[in-house]
Order: C-alpha cells, then structure tokens, then sequence
C-alpha cells in the first residue's frame, strides 16, 4: 500500500462530496515541526481556502489524522453550496 503524495507538505487528505475535491490541511506546529498543530486544520477548494474545521470538542485538540479527516468529512457533509 502506498501513501497518496500531496502538493502542499500541510495536506493530509481529499474528501470528494457532490462532485467537488476539498484538500484537508492540517499544518505542523510553528514552534515544533516535527508535530501538527493542535487546534487549526484547514479546508481548501481548488487552493482555495474556504473554511477552518472546528475542534472534536471545546477545548480539544486534534491529535491525529484519522481524527481531523472525519471532521472534515462530518464538516462538509453540512455544507450548503
């Protein structure tokens, strides 16, 4: 199995809904590259951005990717184009 390579290093996934692409972005942390950042993932649409995906819970953190792409898959369904 191969991992699906992005153009953007902060990408982590796509999520395909009712014919349109939306890149998942969760970007590494500024102080510590070696994590992503624990409360921003972004959506983007042909590059670009068009909404900031809301924590799992108040005062959650994102702790992994599995974690942010069902947000985003959950935040997108609701979407109303």
């Amino acid at each position: 199995m191969s991992e699906e390579v992005f153009e953007h290093p902060d990408t982590i996934g796509k999520v395909e809904h009712n014919g349109i692409v939306y890149e998942v972005d969760w970007p590494f942390d500024l102080e510590d590259n070696e994590k992503h950042d624990s409360i921003t993932a972004v959506l983007y649409v042909d590059g670009e951005q068009i909404a900031d995906l809301p924590l799992p819970g108040l005062g959650i953190p994102f702790t992994n990717e599995e974690q942010v792409m069902e947000i985003a898959r959950e935040y997108i369904k609701e979407l109303e184009w």
